[in-house]
């Protein structure tokens, strides 16, 4: 097996460098210098031609009137939705209510799950829902794969007294949105 390499490949092209050359060599009939001899005549490759990068899509340009129904759908969609970022052991969490999309994929893996669900799992996925970000990193940009379940594996691995406190901050959180949304429903 051999290590092909082009000067072109290098982080910075030093013409007086002669590239590094690795050959493996099978047949054991034959010197090294033969085998030198070998490899030296042939011609190096041609450089590899560079791909065009792939365009991006125009940027949809909205109307002002298309803006104003974003953002009147947007405001409904949150409607309600509580956030707060809490500091727990010095680093800082940002939680938020479920919306009813996650809500749904939570009570979906625990009937996935079947009887055997335990309190411990239903914290695990709600935490998995609520927090979205840790000292201002987004979880969904600390696990490879985007699934709830990637996302309660990072939550199992935090520590037991960690995740009880996230989960008694979100309790916290869902009471005061609950209290908050009853006040806005009695001012019809």
């Amino acid at each position: 097996m051999a290590t092909i390499t082009h000067p072109s490949m290098k982080r910075a092209v030093d013409t007086s460098i002669k590239p590094k050359q690795t050959f493996v060599v099978d047949d054991e009939s034959q010197n090294l210098e033969q085998h030198l001899e070998q490899f030296e005549e042939r011609p190096l490759m041609p450089p590899v031609e560079v791909i065009e990068q792939a365009k991006l899509p125009p940027k949809i340009v909205l109307s002002p009137e298309q803006q104003e129904k974003r953002r009147r759908l947007e405001d409904l969609i949150f409607t309600g939705r509580q956030a707060k970022v809490v500091e727990i052991f010095g680093r800082n969490f940002e939680l938020s209510t479920l919306t009813s999309k996650e809500h749904q994929l939570m009570i979906k893996e625990l009937y996935n799950i079947g009887d055997n669900v335990d309190l411990f799992r239903v914290r695990t996925l709600t935490l998995a829902n609520a927090l979205k970000t840790i000292d201002g990193v987004r979880l969904d940009d600390l696990v490879e794969e985007n699934t709830i379940n990637r996302r309660a594996e990072l939550i199992d691995s935090l520590q037991l007294a960690l995740i009880e406190k996230l989960y008694e901050e979100y309790n916290k959180l869902t009471k005061e949105n609950d209290a908050l949304l009853s006040g806005d429903a009695l001012k019809k």
